[in-house]
């Protein structure tokens, strides 16, 4: 599996939209979880849990984790901070750090973007975590990608 460069999974850093858009007309139907309205991709299997939904390809080489909201009093980046170290970083090791970047929308929310790769067997995969935050909760997003292939399916999923 080839690593999926940071630079690229930046372009998939729309997730702030993601928690305010509405439906467009003719738009296919969207899901909720929590904050967020999304499509699954097309061809990726949906599994609920009780405390988190995942996204997974069924070749396994792509996954997304929405996971519930939460009440916050914290900054947009101490809540990404938080988040990383409780989800990612056990994943990544501690030696890898993300490249971060923020956005903020005109509605109130800020997203914190965060991307690493991690190299286990000889196989790389890039790590993308989401922490948005706005109007006192908090939601996270984890993207793991084994494949550049899948880009453009995050992408899009971020987009929507």
């Amino acid at each position: 599996m080839r690593a999926v460069s940071a630079a690229t999974l930046a372009l998939v850093a729309g997730v702030v939209p993601m928690l305010s858009a509405s439906a467009q007309p003719g738009a296919a139907p969207r899901e909720t979880f929590d904050l967020a309205i999304f499509e699954t991709p097309p061809g990726w299997q949906n599994l609920p849990l009780p405390d988190r939904l995942i996204l997974r390809t069924q070749a396994g080489d792509g996954q997304i984790v929405l996971l519930p909201s939460f009440l916050s009093a914290a900054s947009p980046t101490q809540n990404f901070d938080a988040e990383w170290a409780k989800l990612v970083a056990p994943m990544v090791g501690p030696g890898n750090a993300p490249q971060v970047s923020s956005e903020q929308t005109p509605d109130g929310w800020t997203g914190v973007i965060g991307i690493t790769s991690v190299t286990r067997d000889s196989e790389t995969a890039s790590v993308l975590l989401v922490t948005t935050t706005g109007f006192g909760r908090a939601m996270s997003i984890v993207a793991v990608l084994g494949s550049q292939e899948r880009v453009p399916e995050l992408t899009r999923f971020f987009e929507r």
